[in-house]
C-alpha cells in the first residue's frame, strides 16, 4: 500500500510502529534508514492532512458565522500548534 493511499489514522499508526522499531534499536543500519525515510514521508502526509482539515474546519465555521475570518496560521511543527479558536 502506498503512503498516499493511507488514511490519517493508518499513517499515524504506521509512524508509531516505525518509531518504536527505531527506538528499540534492534534493526540494522540499512533497515533503520529505510524506516526513517518512510517515517518522514508519513510525517509529511499527516501534517498535510491535518492542515487541510484545519482549513476546511475554519471555512465551515466562517460560513456558519462561528469564527472570525482569520487566516489559518502556518504550522510551526510544534506539538502545541492549535486551532485559533
Amino acid at each position: 500500500m502506498s503512503t498516499a493511499s493511507l488514511t490519517f489514522e493508518q499513517a499515524l499508526l504506521r509512524l508509531e510502529e516505525l518509531v518504536q522499531r527505531l527506538e528499540e534499536g534492534e534493526i540494522g543500519l540499512e533497515d533503520s534508514l529505510t524506516a526513517y525515510r518512510e517515517g518522514m514521508a508519513l510525517h509529511r502526509l499527516c501534517q498535510e492532512r491535518l492542515r487541510k482539515v484545519e482549513e476546511e474546519l475554519l471555512t465551515v465555521l466562517q460560513e456558519d458565522g462561528s469564527a472570525a475570518a482569520a487566516p489559518v496560521r502556518p504550522s510551526t511543527g510544534e506539538a502545541d500548534d492549535a486551532l485559533p479558536f
